[in-house]
């Protein structure tokens, strides 16, 4: 027998620690956002509205965890329910017991019908494809599901021979050139930080990516002083799991460029870059970009997540398209209804605002596009209608994915991140991943 519980006092919030974080390994949909170590900063470091925590505990045991908090829409007075962290997370998700995930979001959806006197809005956004989410509806509730970003993947081959031959001519002459002119130049060093470098390397990080957008007479998503420490404290933590890989060029000891990514079970997942725009001529945001996605096959991760964001670099990089979703619910009331309405124009607005900004920054032709869609289509048919037994295969195998995952994040913890050391790349990177990641500021997301 399922219970739910609403968590809105912040002792009681630090008690979950240990089970949230052993509910995190038992989770197929888990991504490192709905980690301890991304969540709970987050909250101490901006308190945005109030905790509403919602546990699900079968007996005694944890089976289920929403981590929201209630706010305002827009300072209106709609009362809205959202993923803590969610503006600067480029996934949410529900964390489940793998196999449990159906009956609890029907448990969680049937507390927010019984209780509608207490909500107005509640406001998912950035679900990933295949989401418990995204697949269920309720006949009683107003469900609203509506395409959020773009979200381009690269499945990676054994080897890095192997990926470079997925690339263009062009984009392997680029790398070939773009390697010698750095070491020529610069004698420039690239690696993977090290634990006892990540305060420096990001605090580099924070400066560079401020200096190339301040001068576009823009503050950069990291500018405010809490955002950094926030990123500062999940570095420390990520790195503590084995999850950090925070690379860099470094010439002589001055840190040139920071890009910040992640590695969560077979996934490297970028977030997010900054360097010298002195050196924007030598692309070194693509030199880290190949420098990360090589690291990312020599440790065997399945694919190279650019996460969110449809920006024109992320194209050169032989990727698959995949799409975020905002799934909206609403209680019936009148104010229920107005906050669905706008939620719906601020889509169409920001779908146009990510179209303008593809096309001031640098488009790539539609033929790439249509390219990338394909990919991710053919990619989806292969694993549907490859083996008709696969659906079967997999629910046999589920049970044994908490356990699998969870050795994979004792593996990583083990092992810390080698140094790696190699040339650049000369590439025009546009755009570094997501600028709009502010996790202050509303949620910014567009219509695929």
């Amino acid at each position: 027998m399922l219970s739910l519980d609403e968590v809105r006092d912040e002792n009681a919030l630090k008690a979950l620690q240990a089970e949230w974080t052993t509910l995190l390994a038992q989770s197929r949909e888990a991504t490192p956002f709905q980690s301890w170590e991304w969540v709970y900063p987050w909250w101490c470091h901006y308190r945005q509205g109030s905790l509403c925590v919602y546990t699900i505990r079968e007996d005694s045991r944890l089976v289920a965890l929403f981590p929201l908090v209630e706010t305002r829409l827009w300072k209106l007075p709609i009362r809205r329910l959202a993923f803590m962290g969610a503006p600067g997370s480029d996934y949410n998700a529900m964390l489940a017991v793998a196999g449990r995930e159906e009956e609890c979001w029907q448990a969680f959806l049937h507390h927010l019908d019984s209780h509608k006197q207490s909500w107005d809005l509640t406001d998912f956004v950035f679900l990933r494809e295949g989401s418990t989410l995204t697949r269920s509806r309720s006949e009683s509730l107003q469900m609203d599901l509506l395409t959020c970003r773009r979200c381009p993947q690269s499945v990676l081959p054994s080897t890095w021979d192997d990926y470079l031959t997925l690339l263009t001519r062009k984009m392997r002459s680029n790398i070939s050139r773009g390697r010698k002119q750095m070491v020529r130049d610069f004698q420039a060093v690239i690696e993977t930080t090290q634990s006892d470098d990540v305060a420096a390397t990001m605090t580099a990080f924070f400066r560079l990516h401020a200096m190339r957008w301040e001068s576009r007479g823009v503050s950069g998503a990291f500018s405010d002083p809490g955002v950094q420490a926030w990123h500062q404290e999940v570095a420390r933590g990520f790195q503590s799991q084995g999850w950090l890989r925070l690379h860099r060029v470094r010439i002589g000891e001055e840190i040139k460029a920071v890009l910040y990514c992640f590695r969560f079970g077979d996934l490297t997942m970028f977030y997010n870059c900054g360097f010298d725009i002195s050196l924007a001529r030598y692309s070194p945001g693509t030199v880290l970009l190949s420098h990360a996605i090589e690291a990312a096959i020599a440790e065997g991760c399945r694919a190279f997540d650019f996460t969110r964001g449809d920006e024109t670099y992320k194209y050169d990089w032989h990727v698959q398209e995949e799409h975020s979703y905002r799934l909206m619910i609403g209680s019936g009331t009148l104010r229920s209804r107005l906050a669905l309405l706008l939620v719906r124009m601020e889509n169409q607005v920001e779908a146009l605002g990510s179209y303008l900004r593809n096309w001031i920054w640098g488009r790539h032709s539609m033929k790439t596009r249509i390219a990338a869609r394909w990919m991710s289509l053919t990619a989806k048919l292969k694993r549907r209608f490859s083996n008709p037994d696969a659906s079967a295969k997999r629910s046999a195998q589920k049970p044994d994915r908490p356990a699998q995952q969870q050795s994979v994040a004792q593996q990583q913890k083990r092992r810390s991140p080698r140094t790696q050391t190699t040339d650049g790349v000369k590439h025009d990177l546009g755009q570094t991943a997501d600028d709009h990641k502010q996790p202050g500021q509303p949620p910014i997301h567009s219509q695929g």
